[in-house]
């Protein structure tokens, strides 16, 4: 497999990956789609405003733009814990148009074995997420337009959009997956035990949850990840208003009043 280094992602020392996340490119069903997008993301100027991908894939090869050890910069809510899968082809395409002799190239003969590959090769069972499912922290399969509801109020990318052929392209995964799977979804690692001082992505996640119960405007928190005097007094009013204990510490029973709170909301 090819790789064409992004310019923009973020190196980590681990992470676990939980998610598959389907995109599109936005790019015309080309022969060269994948090379080309992944030399986009490889000439972007570096900065926050940049975008990338881990594969980018099209009818005749997949081309790699970051590490999976990495964190590519696609999809809010999806990324540190999400591998990002970059299909040629546009959100507004019918079904008819996504199933045409390009696309079933694409779909069946490149992305769904890489899939059914990540799936194995990360334990990930090889399910769909919707948003609820993603909110109550499932790993799975999902696409960019789960998580943009999921995580940013519906408000963002759509794609792959409605005519993708999810449920063909999801029986292919299964099929080349070749196990039974189980009822239940397993649930990702358990989220750590959070308080005023610490700093990173989960603490990231806990404000965006802090905001979405209070359905805050103007007065939101910062979702910046440093779990300061501020983000601390907000988590004592929650854990009053969730009738626990108001120490200022995020534990397991904070973190599931907190996703049922978002549920709810």
């Amino acid at each position: 497999m090819e790789m064409i280094e992004a310019a923009n992602y973020t190196k980590v020392d681990s992470r676990s990956i939980d998610l598959l996340v389907i995109h599109d490119m936005e790019y015309p069903e080309r022969l060269d789609a994948a090379e080309q997008v992944a030399k986009f993301f490889a000439n972007q100027k570096k900065g926050p405003s940049g975008s990338s991908a881990h594969y980018n894939i099209d009818a005749n090869s997949i081309v790699q733009s970051v590490r999976d050890r990495d964190v590519a910069w696609a999809a809010p809510g999806g990324n540190h814990d999400g591998l990002q899968f970059e299909h040629a082809g546009v959100a507004r395409q019918t079904t008819a148009q996504w199933l045409d002799s390009y696309g079933e190239k694409m779909l069946f003969s490149q992305s769904a074995p890489l899939f059914a590959a990540k799936c194995k090769q990360y334990k990930i069972p090889p399910v769909f997420l919707r948003a609820p499912d993603l909110t109550a922290q499932k790993r799975g399969i999902t696409t960019h337009w789960e998580i943009t509801r999921a995580f940013s109020k519906g408000r963002g990318h759509t794609d792959p959009g409605v005519g993708f052929p999810l449920e063909q392209f999801m029986n292919t995964i299964r099929k080349l997956y070749g196990r039974p799977l189980v009822v239940e979804q397993p649930n990702k690692k358990p989220m750590p035990v959070l308080k005023q001082g610490m700093r990173g992505h989960n603490v990231k996640i806990m404000q965006r949850l802090l905001n979405y119960e209070e359905k805050r405007a103007w007065d939101d928190i910062k979702a910046d990840g440093i779990f300061g005097s501020r983000t601390n007094e907000e988590v004592r009013e929650f854990q009053k208003r969730a009738g626990l204990r108001p120490d200022g510490i995020v534990g397991k029973n904070t973190w599931q009043a907190l996703y049922a709170a978002r549920l709810m909301a």
